[in-house]
C-alpha cells in the first residue's frame, strides 16, 4: 500500500511539474498543431490516391475478365489491398510526423525559452543588486532610531551613508533604464557624429572622477573623425568604457584615448595601466551583472551593466568591440566602426 501511495505521489508531482512548465506545455501544443497539419495533408492525399488507384484499376480491367463476377472479385481484393497498404503507410508517416513535430516545436521554441530564461535571470539579478543598498539603508536607519543615545555626529554619519547608497541606487536604476531603452529603441534617429567633440565632452564630464584619483586622461586626436549613429546612445557607450578604465586604474595612473581613421574605418582605443582582467573573465565581461574577482571590489564599481550596455549600443552601430587585458598590466578596449557604418571623410 505504501508503495502505491509513493508512486501516486510521485506521479502527482510529475503532473504538477508539467502543469507549471510553460515551455513544455507550449511545446506540446505546437507539436499537436504540427501533427494536425501533417495528418490533414496525409488524409487528403491518401483519399485522392485511393480514388485515383481504384479508378485506374477499374478502367484497365474492363476487358480483362470473362465475366462480371470475376472482375468484381478482383476489384474487391485490389480495393482491400490498397486500403491496407495506404493505412500502413499513413500510420508510419503519422508516427514519424509525431516525433518530428515534437522535435521541430522544441527547435522553434528554443530561442523563446532562452530569452525567457535570460529575462528571469536578469530580473533575479536586478532584484538582488537593488535589494542590497536598500538593506544597508534599512539596517543603519533602524540602528540609529533604536539607539536613544545617538549623537548628532552619528546621525549625520548615517545620513551620509544612506545618501551614498541612494546615489548607488540612482546609478543602478539609470543603468537598468538605459539597457531597457536600448532593447526597445530599434529605430533610433541617426545623424552625423563628430567623435572628437563627443569624446572631449565625455572627458570633461569624467574629469572630476579622474582628478579625485589623480588619474591623467590623455586624448590623442590627429584628425576629425565622424561616423553615423545616435549621439545620445554612443555617448553612453563611450562614457561607460572610459569610466570603467578610470574606475579600475589605481591612483596616479593613466588612461589613454586614441581616435583615428584607417582604411575607411574609424578606430577608438581606450588604454589604461590598471589592474587588468584574467583570461577566465574576458569571455564574460559583456554579460549583464557579471563581475570579475572580488579583489576588484576595492575599486568600487556598479552592478555590472556598464559594459553590457556599451556592447549593445556598439553592436547597434554596426561596430565591433574587442578587449585585451592582462592582470596587473592594464586593459585595452578597441572599437572599430567598419564597412557597415557610414564613415565621413
Amino acid at each position: 500500500m505504501d508503495t502505491i501511495k509513493s508512486y501516486w505521489k510521485q506521479l502527482k508531482g510529475w503532473a504538477t511539474e508539467l502543469k507549471n512548465n510553460l515551455f513544455f506545455r507550449a511545446r506540446l501544443k505546437l507539436a499537436v498543431f504540427y501533427f494536425l497539419i501533417i495528418a490533414l495533408v496525409v488524409v487528403v492525399f491518401s483519399i485522392v490516391l485511393y480514388a485515383s488507384l481504384l479508378a485506374n484499376i477499374s478502367d484497365n480491367s474492363e476487358d480483362q475478365f470473362r465475366n462480371e463476377y470475376a472482375r468484381e472479385f478482383v476489384l474487391s481484393r485490389a480495393k482491400d489491398q490498397v486500403q491496407n497498404d495506404i493505412f500502413v503507410i499513413d500510420s508510419i508517416v503519422l508516427i514519424i510526423a509525431t516525433g518530428l513535430g515534437y522535435f521541430l516545436s522544441g527547435q522553434t521554441l528554443k530561442p523563446i525559452k532562452k530569452s525567457l530564461d535570460l529575462q528571469k535571470q536578469f530580473t533575479s539579478d536586478a532584484a538582488h543588486e537593488l535589494r542590497t543598498p536598500l538593506a544597508v539603508m534599512k539596517t543603519s536607519t533602524e540602528v540609529a532610531i533604536r539607539n536613544k543615545n545617538s549623537t548628532r555626529e552619528q546621525l549625520l554619519q548615517v545620513s551620509e551613508s544612506n545618501l551614498e547608497e541612494i546615489d548607488k541606487l540612482s546609478e543602478n536604476v539609470e543603468s537598468l533604464l538605459n539597457l531597457a531603452r536600448e532593447d526597445s529603441n530599434k529605430g533610433s534617429k541617426l545623424s552625423k557624429i563628430n567623435l572628437n567633440l563627443l569624446i572631449n565632452k565625455i572627458k570633461t564630464r569624467l574629469s572630476v572622477i579622474a582628478e579625485q584619483k589623480n588619474i591623467k586622461i590623455d586624448f590623442k586626436e590627429s584628425e576629425t573623425v565622424c561616423v553615423e549613429g545616435n549621439s545620445d546612445s554612443l555617448e553612453i557607450a563611450i562614457l561607460n568604457l572610459i569610466k570603467n578604465a578610470i574606475q579600475y586604474t589605481p591612483d596616479g595612473g593613466l588612461v589613454e584615448i586614441i581616435l583615428e581613421n584607417s582604411n575607411k574605418s574609424a578606430m577608438l582605443k581606450i588604454k589604461d595601466n590598471g589592474i587588468g582582467l584574467g583570461k577566465e573573465d574576458l569571455p564574460h565581461i559583456f554579460e549583464p551583472f557579471y563581475k570579475a574577482d572580488k579583489s576588484r571590489s576595492q575599486y568600487g564599481g556598479g552592478i555590472g551593466l556598464g559594459l553590457s550596455l556599451a556592447k549593445k549600443i556598439i553592436d547597434k552601430h554596426n561596430a565591433k568591440i574587442d578587449v585585451k587585458s592582462e592582470l596587473g598590466k592594464g586593459t585595452e578596449v578597441s572599437v572599430v566602426f567598419g564597412a557597415n557604418n557610414k564613415i565621413y571623410e
